[in-house]
């Protein structure tokens, strides 16, 4: 995308009451545009009355109207200077304040509808399907939703208002000239439109690429470094982390390198602009010495000077704004392109149900039914034709060899996935009627479960606010899931903060923080990833104790990747390359599946 196409879509996720205001604006800056003109006459005038008063020479012609059209032609000379020279003041001191406080609405107008895109792009991200947020780079994700959303609102949209802002000024400063003096209006014309047509063609591309530079090199940094820490322990055995921090070095380079030429060359333009001016002023002073007399001579000197100390700081604030408008266009770009993609996505939104503390249900009656899926960038079906029921109040298992479907499966009786053929009902209900309708009502246990920054009772009571956490039910749970020792051992108990202690965490000890967090809503339904997979022999004895006594109150459903913690299911659906190939007991199973006999053997269960 071209910045100005950037520009274009930046402005279409505004409301047409947001962009009337823009809109509105653009006229006050018109306005503001109007002072400073008068303001500029005034210093013509005062230039003709001090040469006037010093030396006696008449005044020009268009100052003696102008002061006479104000009224104040009558004053004596020293009294018209005091007079001018006040208003003068005061004009250009009002303009400056305006300008400030209206720079500061419209930094604040775009900084609220930057929070406003960032949270509605958050909430499509976590309101879509699983499926299309698997496919995306994470950190790209991340960039989208906050950097790249800046970059559009202030960056973009922003900037260009600034420039449109200071070009209409400049238009009306060259317009007054005119009124005053067209030669000196012709020759400040050409000169400031050299100069800044110049410098702003020199570096306009140059901008462009650097910015987008600086946003892929940023995000690749990101990935890099998220892979070193999550893979610490793996770099570390192999000891590569020099190639790590290498490959980190070099994207960092280009990315930091961007963002300083970026910054430099924002000085390009005012570096031009003092050079230019000190020429022009030169030039004019030369041209006034030769052709004039002091007064119209000084007249015309003032006029330039006082226009070149608004139009220099004008130009130099268009050339920065249209620099970094450019600049912003590759960080905002991400954003733009992310919200495309969301909005081409061909798979069905996940809705955000209003939330329950607690849920009170009975247990649940699990019915799937001729159910098949394929991802939609896939062509092969990862399930195909599974029908299985299971009891309320049963504990059951899902088992299989690696990429059999078993956790797929899960995924779409939680409501992640929609089936692409078949159903899923809960006591009758579609499952995911009854997720939105029954918040809390399914409690999940991942594999490798994920702590947030926060204490015990803000991981286990996930998204609750605290004021409506139920201490007693922490420790209810806490129990269950056999922390109560690790809480103990805390510094600050149920209040330590685990940003500082979750990488200390062993991974059992995270399985069972996320246990009591399953455990918490009192569920209908509980689904364990082999969630005592990395417990110790003896506190996966005390859990999956904890997790039997639970039957009867509540459907349990494990995802088995070892078959020693399933021995005591009420009934294991054994999957084979997303078919359902056989059901029943351990025992049942054993002897009439020759697949699952295999599974046993290897595991040396018999």
């Amino acid at each position: 995308m071209t910045p100005f196409e950037v520009l274009k879509a930046g402005l279409r996720l505004l409301n047409p009451r947001e962009r009337a205001y823009l809109g509105v604006v653009v006229v006050i800056q018109i306005f503001i545009g109007l002072i400073d003109l008068v303001a500029l006459a005034f210093v013509a005038a005062l230039g003709s009355l001090g040469a006037t008063y010093v030396s006696g020479f008449a005044l020009p012609e268009s100052i003696r109207r102008v002061i006479e059209n104000l009224g104040l032609g009558d004053l004596p000379t020293q009294q018209l200077l005091v007079v001018i020279a006040m208003a003068t003041g005061f004009l250009f001191v009002f303009r400056s304040a305006a300008t400030l406080i209206l720079t500061r609405r419209i930094a604040l107008f775009l900084a609220n509808r930057q929070t406003r895109i960032s949270v509605e792009l958050a909430k499509k991200i976590s309101t879509t399907s699983y499926a299309w947020l698997k496919r995306r780079d994470l950190n790209e994700v991340i960039y989208a939703t906050t950097d790249g959303v800046l970059s559009l609102m202030l960056g973009v949209i922003g900037n260009f208002m600034n420039v449109l802002g200071e070009a209409f000024f400049l238009i009306l400063i060259l317009i007054g000239l005119i009124i005053v003096d067209p030669g000196t209006a012709l020759v400040t014309l050409i000169f400031f439109s050299l100069l800044g047509v110049g410098s702003y063609r020199l570096v306009r591309s140059y901008a462009t690429r650097l910015g987008h530079e600086s946003a892929k090199f940023s995000i690749h940094g990101r990935n890099q470094i998220s892979s070193m820490l999550l893979a610490y322990k793996e770099i570390y055995a192999f000891q590569r982390q020099q190639k790590f921090l290498d490959d980190f070095v070099s994207t960092r380079q280009v990315a930091t390198q961007a963002q300083g030429k970026a910054t430099w060359l924002q000085q390009v333009p005012k570096a031009s602009a003092e050079v230019g001016l000190v020429i022009g002023g030169a030039g004019l002073i030369g041209l006034q010495a030769w052709q004039s007399d002091a007064a119209t001579g000084l007249s015309t000197l003032l006029v330039f000077l006082a226009a070149a100390s608004r139009l220099t700081p004008s130009l130099l604030r268009i050339q920065t704004s249209f620099l970094s408008y450019r600049n912003s266009s590759g960080g905002a770009e991400i954003t733009l392109r992310t919200m495309a993609a969301l909005e081409k996505a061909d798979t069905e939104p996940v809705e955000i149900a209003e939330g329950a503390s607690r849920s009170e249900y009975n247990s649940l009656e699990v019915e799937v039914s001729n159910l098949s899926f394929k991802y939609p960038d896939g062509n092969d079906e990862v399930l195909s034709s599974i029908t299985l029921n299971i009891d309320p109040g049963s504990f059951v298992a899902l088992a299989g060899s690696s990429g059999s479907g078993k956790t797929t499966l899960a995924d779409i009786l939680i409501g992640i996935y929609a089936g692409s053929t078949g159903s899923v009902r809960f006591n009758g209900t579609p499952n995911r009627e009854w997720v939105k309708a029954n918040p809390g009502g399914i409690g999940y246990v991942p594999q490798s479960p994920y702590i947030l920054g926060g204490d015990f009772i803000t991981n286990i009571a996930l998204g609750i606010p605290e004021e409506e956490v139920d201490l007693k039910r922490i420790d209810e749970v806490i129990a269950k899931a056999q922390l109560t020792d690790l809480v103990r051992s805390m510094p600050d108990g149920l209040h330590t903060d685990l940003s500082n202690f979750g990488s200390r965490l062993s991974g059992g000890e995270k399985q069972r923080l996320a246990l009591a967090r399953a455990l918490y809503t009192s569920p209908s339904l509980l689904i364990i990833d082999e969630g005592t997979s990395a417990l110790d022999g003896r506190t996966e004895f005390e859990v999956t104790r904890a997790i039997l006594g639970l039957r009867n109150t509540l459907t349990i459903i494990v995802i088995a990747h070892r078959l020693a913690s399933i021995k005591e299911a009420d009934k294991i659906f054994f999957l084979d390359k997303g078919r359902l190939i056989a059901s029943g007991d351990f025992k049942t199973l054993r002897e009439n599946s020759k697949e699952f006999q295999e599974q046993v053997s290897y595991m040396n269960l018999d």
